[in-house]
């Protein structure tokens, strides 16, 4: 008798989550009939993106049943994209001959992604400047280059938001972000080639609760310029070069970066390394001047807890 209960209230969650939405999407859909509706979902994501804009800004909400989805979409202002799971909605970024396309999501302003898997492209998600953007529970992996490729802000007022999701298995970083306000949290980033995120110039804003462990490069690389973070409580190992790589790029003005409650191990060379790879000379104070470390756990890193450039 429970267990009837339990699925019928399954059933109710279900029908009613389904039910709150815009647009419908279902591969599998064999009635010869689409017109976006739950009794008649599209059978293809690009034509509920595009039902979706003919809509006004506040009923672009897509459902997406499970499936593979093999297409390349751009999700225009204001669209929102959710899936029926992680594991049950993949969106497959390489054409029918196998070509990778230059991106397998692009993402606008005021756009979101929920509960898709996204597999191939050069860019799993390509997240277009200009834009403010939410990516929470999913999973993009297998990606040419880059799991998420964040371009440079226009403003100071554009957010990436990431939560709750999975990248891993990208040829180079599980991700790229320049210029951004940014709230990356519990998150899983690993066995990317290279870094699992890197950081360019003017990054501000939240990295917390994230396990970075087994990349190719660095777990976290950045940028020391115009930065202000705040990297607390992740998790940073076995990454095959340093935990953490901070760069000095010039003589322009330094970031203010506060690391706190972070567990560093078992990284191949340092838990903390400092330098500067395209040369200069920073002042013997830059690095411990632009960073501030409290209460981080350091562990069984190959080489040293920091290298030498870092003067901590």
């Amino acid at each position: 008798m429970k267990k009837s209960i339990w699925v019928i209230v399954f059933f109710l969650w279900v029908t009613n989550a389904q039910a709150s939405y815009d647009v419908y999407v279902d591969k599998n859909n064999i009635t010869g009939t689409e017109d976006g509706t739950e009794t008649f979902p599209f059978n293809t994501l690009s034509e509920g993106v595009a039902k979706a804009l003919e809509n006004s800004e506040n009923l672009r909400k897509i459902w997406v049943a499970a499936g593979e989805y093999q297409e390349q979409i751009e999700l225009g202002e204001g669209v929102e994209l959710y899936g029926a799971g992680n594991n049950r909605v993949t969106i497959i970024g390489k054409t029918a001959e196998g070509a990778h396309y230059n991106w397998t999501v692009k993402m606008h302003d005021h756009t979101k992604i929920q509960g898709v898997g996204i597999k191939y492209g050069r860019q799993g998600v390509l997240v277009a400047s200009g834009a403010s953007v939410k990516i929470d529970d999913c999973r993009i992996f297998k990606s040419q280059l880059n799991g998420i490729y964040v371009e440079k802000a226009k403003t100071n007022r554009e957010d990436f938001i990431l939560k709750d999701s999975k990248i891993y298995d990208s040829k180079k970083r599980g991700m790229y972000i320049q210029k951004k306000e940014v709230k990356i949290e519990n998150n899983e980033i690993y066995d990317n080639n290279e870094e699992g995120i890197d950081l360019r110039s003017s990054v501000k804003g939240v990295i917390k609760d994230n396990e970075i462990t087994d990349n190719g490069e660095s777990g976290l690389e950045m940028e020391l310029r115009n930065n202000d973070l705040r990297i607390k409580n992740n998790k940073f190992f076995s990454n095959k070069t340093n935990g953490v790589n901070f760069q000095y790029r010039g003589k322009n003005k330094a970031g203010q970066v506060v690391m706190t409650g972070n567990k560093i191990q078992k990284n191949k060379h340092y838990g903390v390394r400092c330098g500067a790879p395209s040369g200069g000379k920073p002042e013997a104070s830059f690095f411990s001047f632009s960073v501030n470390l409290s209460k981080n756990i350091f562990k069984d890193n190959k080489m040293a807890t920091y290298s030498n450039y870092c003067n901590f």
